[in-house]
């Protein structure tokens, strides 16, 4: 089954689907997962964050990724400003505790690696399916 979720808010979320599919991996994941992507961005566009969540048969939040791009990344060595890419890939674990796996900070042009200071806003992450549902649903 596809579905395709589609909300604008107007504190920042512009847009987020859905789509349910098999999982067929090592058995790790029996069952069925869904994944919903969603994004969140500034009125200004001064930044922009992509999340994608994937979630057990249980409806549970598992796993996600996050990338986060913004034009006012600082570097402290050079003191200038650049446009920054920073990508993040979580696990939850069973108490809902996220566990970074792994960070990249790259240039947003280049594609270089960077060590920058950037304003990142903090993002209620959607836990369940049932609190992304009312998320989308609330736009």
């Amino acid at each position: 089954m596809n579905r395709i979720l589609v909300a604008t808010f107007s504190v920042s979320i512009s847009l987020a689907g859905c789509e349910r599919k098999a999982a067929n991996d090592t058995g790790q994941n029996p069952g069925e997962t869904t994944s919903i992507q969603r994004e969140v961005v500034t009125p200004s566009g001064d930044w922009v964050a992509f999340i994608d969540y994937t979630y057990g048969h249980d409806g549970v939040l598992r796993h996600f990724s996050y990338e986060f791009r913004t034009f006012s990344g600082y570097d402290e060595n050079t003191e200038s400003l650049g446009s920054t890419r920073c990508v993040r890939a979580y696990d939850v674990s069973e108490t809902g505790e996220m566990i970074l796996r792994s960070e990249e900070l790259t240039d947003l042009t280049t594609g270089e690696p960077v060590e920058r200071k950037f304003y990142e806003p903090a993002i209620n992450h959607w836990m369940t399916l049932g609190e992304a549902e009312k998320g989308v649903n609330e736009g």
